[in-house]
């Protein structure tokens, strides 16, 4: 847009100044959903060779459908992402048949834009100025975060956090 330009190529040099110039640039990044690990609860762990901080061990898979069935969008406050029925403890002093990230369980797409917007202004021949915005999510969009992934105890299953931040404006 402006002198030169496809648009507005023959504009006044008010014209031009002001709305001549703007340069645009953006950022997208999706990637598939992270393979979660499922981990359940024993406190015989550190006998079977994990931690000794934390009594977990990887979770059994029952056969049951991975994934909750929810109507509609997903509602985190109502909807569970993780079927409870599909992941249990093992018996004691035995291992999950579960491997430590399960590549057919995942998390939500991670998700992210951003764009520029900026312009170069001239003050006089020597001296310019360069003002430009940095949007980071400038759509607003929420992203949920991975559920929770331990398996026996009542939030699996559950979402309770989101990835990445709300719409960030930075003036530069």
């Amino acid at each position: 847009v402006g002198k030169g330009r496809r648009l507005l190529m023959n504009a006044s040099r008010f014209t031009d100044s002001v709305l001549g110039g703007w340069k645009l640039s953006g950022f997208l990044r999706y990637q598939s959903g992270a393979a979660l690990q499922i981990n359940a609860i024993n406190p015989f762990a550190a006998a079977l060779g994990y931690s000794s901080l934390a009594p977990f061990e990887y979770a059994n898979y029952s056969g049951a459908p991975v994934y909750s069935s929810y109507q509609g969008g997903f509602d985190p406050a109502k909807d569970k992402f993780l079927n409870s029925a599909a992941f249990t403890s093992p018996a004691l002093f035995s291992f999950g048949n579960t491997a430590r990230y399960n590549s057919w369980v995942r998390g939500f797409w991670q998700k992210s834009e951003s764009l520029e917007l900026g312009k170069t202004f001239s003050i006089s021949e020597r001296m310019k100025v360069d003002l430009s915005g940095d949007f980071i999510n400038p759509f607003n969009i929420v992203r949920w975060a991975d559920p929770a992934t331990l398996a026996g105890i009542p939030t699996f299953g559950s979402v309770t956090n989101i990835q990445g931040t709300p719409r960030t404006i930075q003036i530069n």
